[in-house]
């Protein structure tokens, strides 16, 4: 009865799960704006205390409201890269931390304990950045692309304000963490191209039955 219970429970959070990925990649707005309060008013506030310092992994956007010209601070997952960073748009464009970088033409980006101005914002395509991203950001990025979030902002670091640059992992290409990394990434791979091809699959499928 006992194992019976735990399989049941497992079975109920994949489905969750499954259904999770589904609903975001459809962009049903009401799990998404759902979330996006969610975060607003419990996950953010509890995550500023640590975003920005040295050893967590969370970073901070410093940026003006466009209208009302209020300072804001918003945690995100931040990807450094040769120059500047890459923030993933998991929210969609739709958001008003994106509307107020866009506006201004530029921000304050606060990671591992340094802060840095960035400048010339560009929405892009995830897939045209991979090729610039650290290992572990690639396969951050390949995971969050599961969900159907394929735009990020790209953002060039001011080099007339003084920073240090931002420490990128230098992971050896035999390392055990390296291969480990390799791995993830395959399979994120490979997940997001079952889900790609899963539409063509059922309809293949309802033609032959």
């Amino acid at each position: 009865m006992r194992a019976t219970s735990v399989i049941t429970i497992i079975l109920l959070i994949v489905a969750a799960y499954v259904l999770l990925i589904v609903a975001w990649r459809l962009r049903v707005r009401l799990v998404i704006d759902t979330l996006r309060h969610f975060n607003r008013g419990v996950f953010n506030p509890a995550m500023m205390h640590l975003a920005g310092h040295r050893h967590f992994y969370a970073s901070v956007l410093h940026h003006k409201g466009r209208r009302s010209g209020k300072e804001y601070a918003t945690p995100l997952g931040v990807a450094p890269i040769d120059g500047g960073f890459v923030i993933a748009l998991a929210y969609g464009e739709d958001v008003d931390w994106l509307k107020n970088v866009l506006a201004e033409g530029g921000a304050r980006i606060q990671i591992k304990g340094e802060t840095y101005v960035v400048i010339e914002p560009e929405v892009r395509d995830i897939s045209a950045v991979l090729g610039l991203l650290p290992v572990a950001w690639r396969v951050v990025m390949r995971f969050i692309r599961i969900y159907g979030v394929d735009r990020c902002l790209k953002l060039k670091r001011d080099s007339t304000c003084a920073g240090i640059h931002p420490t990128t992992e230098n992971i050896g290409t035999n390392s055990a963490r390296a291969v480990r990394l390799r791995a993830a990434h395959e399979i994120y791979e490979w997940l997001e191209e079952l889900l790609a091809n899963a539409p063509l699959t059922l309809a293949t499928k309802r033609r032959s039955e």
